[in-house]
């Protein structure tokens, strides 16, 4: 008996979308846990709120433009995209929250900006090129319609004679009052160089005050190219965190530590989050109803971006969320949300080995592209050691996870991880093109832990919940998915080790 065959035209639109469905699919890097896009493309996490029980997160996104005639071409503009989330793990795609004025009023796209902390109803303020910062409120029970103020911009671009910049916005209420930072320098005699933001307030949203500089930035802490994009700032323990993205000299999170003190914020610390060779830029956070400080952020390899979307696949993706709490020695303590949990499948476990100084050794029980490791070492008087990811069998690609004692750092190695084409990780940062470090300082007779993520492109790492580490690689070799455990310059004991195949949450 043969079978009918349907002639029924299928419509364009719908061939489009199972050709990139099914490549998507195929896509050997594309994260199966790290939240990325349908598309593959994103920018900026932005307005993260929690509110009646979900995570929503927005983020820019490109979208394309239609021309008279309805049809699409290579032109694009900046939108506001939207999803939400129950767990922090399974995220559900809301309408697109901010775009461009049918009327053509807004030309250029809406670009970064932040939800204003307790503000009485949901609240996104946020940067329109040409225009300035603008606001919107929504009253929408699943935050779907937001509804921008007619009296837009309510802080219009800087005239000749202003301090402010007008840029990235972020905003919080206290006493009734909203403070407002716009902008990621400052034109302020004295305030001119390197980072900086300018301080507003407003009791209604729609007329703003100027207060001036909102705090001093340091040459002793950061360079004079460095600015305060995407910034965040919350009470942190006793004092406030402020949190932001550097574009120079490469993209990067740092922040700083102080108090907030008649509308000025005197930073005691600064540090960073990433740094050289990093893919971690563009800070968000949520503050939820179990009063967790909870991060995300844009990870974005150094040179990569959308045009390379073929080439490279999943250049955009946010990293896992995790949590920020204050730590009296370290200043800072972070460790993935405990909601990961939930995506381990059956745990394995091995006994305590030593390994020999030189040695490299082999954990085939660990195989894997998608995968969370917990392992903890007595260094004993070596002076690097680690763990090896996605390897494969011939040893041509690996990605190396190594603490280094002599030096003081945590260092992502990931000039073999790949034999294929790859980014080119040089362009923005030639000193640093194959490896990515960040301070990392052992106590005395402190063992080391080592929490690590693999999904697939994405590599995670997490030391002693006060470092972590966020690597993007693209291993070509099918069988680059094997685990090594090595040191150097002395012998280690890896006292104990648990690993977990992790359940994929990207349905596609």
């Amino acid at each position: 008996m043969k079978l009918p065959i349907h002639r029924d035209p299928i419509p364009e639109a719908v061939l489009q979308a199972r050709f990139i469905r099914a490549k998507i699919l195929q896509d050997p890097s594309r994260p199966a846990v790290h939240f990325c896009s349908p598309e593959g493309t994103l920018n900026d996490a932005n307005g993260l709120i929690y509110h009646a029980g979900r995570y929503h997160m927005f983020y820019l996104s490109r979208t394309p433009i239609p021309d008279a005639e309805g049809k699409l071409d290579e032109r694009w503009v900046e939108v506001w995209d939207h999803v939400s989330s129950r767990d922090l793990i399974h995220w559900v795609h809301h309408p697109v929250a901010l775009e461009p004025a049918t009327d053509g009023s807004t030309p250029l796209g809406i670009w970064s900006g932040d939800a204003i902390e307790g503000a009485p109803v949901p609240t996104l303020i946020y940067h329109v090129p040409g225009q300035g910062a603008c606001v919107a409120q929504s009253v929408d029970p699943d935050l779907d319609t937001w509804t921008p103020f007619p009296e837009n911009p309510v802080i219009p671009l800087a005239q000749e004679g202003d301090e402010y910049i007008s840029f990235d916005t972020t905003g919080w209420y206290s006493d009734g009052v909203c403070f407002l930072l716009v902008g990621n320098r400052s034109k302020a005699p004295g305030h001119e160089e390197g980072d900086g933001s300018s301080l507003f307030t407003s009791t209604d949203l729609k007329n703003w005050e100027y207060q001036g500089p909102f705090y001093q930035s340091r040459r002793e802490w950061t360079p004079v190219e460095l600015d305060c994009a995407c910034p965040d700032v919350f009470p942190f323990g006793d004092e406030h965190m402020l949190l932001m993205h550097g574009h120079k000299p490469i993209f990067h999170v740092h922040y700083y530590l102080g108090k907030l003190k008649d509308r000025h914020f005197e930073p005691r610390l600064h540090a960073r989050m990433s740094g050289e060779g990093s893919g971690l830029a563009a800070p968000e956070t949520w503050l939820d109803d179990q009063g967790r400080r909870i991060m995300i952020g844009w990870i974005r390899p150094p040179g990569v971006f959308f045009a390379d979307w073929e080439k490279t696949g999943w250049s955009s993706t946010m990293s896992l969320p995790r949590v920020l709490e204050p730590d009296a020695e370290h200043g800072v303590r972070m460790y993935p949300v405990p909601e990961l949990q939930s995506l381990r499948g059956s745990e394995i476990s091995l006994p305590s080995t030593e390994v020999k100084d030189g040695e490299r050794i082999a954990l085939p029980a660990l195989n894997g592209k998608l995968l969370e490791i917990e392992a903890e070492f007595l260094p004993g008087e070596t002076q690097q050691l680690g763990l090896e990811v996605l390897c494969s069998g011939d040893g041509q690609e690996r990605t190396v996870v190594e603490v280094d004692l002599v030096k003081g750092v945590l260092r992502g190695c990931y000039a073999q991880s790949s034999v294929g084409e790859t980014p080119d990780y040089s362009v923005l940062d030639p000193e640093h093109a194959g490896s990515h470090e960040l301070p990392f300082i052992l106590g005395e007779n402190e063992t080391l832990r080592l929490q690590i993520f693999v999904d697939r492109s994405v590599v995670e790492v997490f030391a002693n919940e006060r470092q972590c580490l966020v690597l993007q690689v693209y291993p070509s070799l099918p069988d680059s998915e094997q685990v090594y455990v090595f040191a150097r310059g002395g012998d280690v004991e890896l006292k104990s080790l648990s690993a977990w195949p992790l359940d994929r949450v990207n349905p596609w």
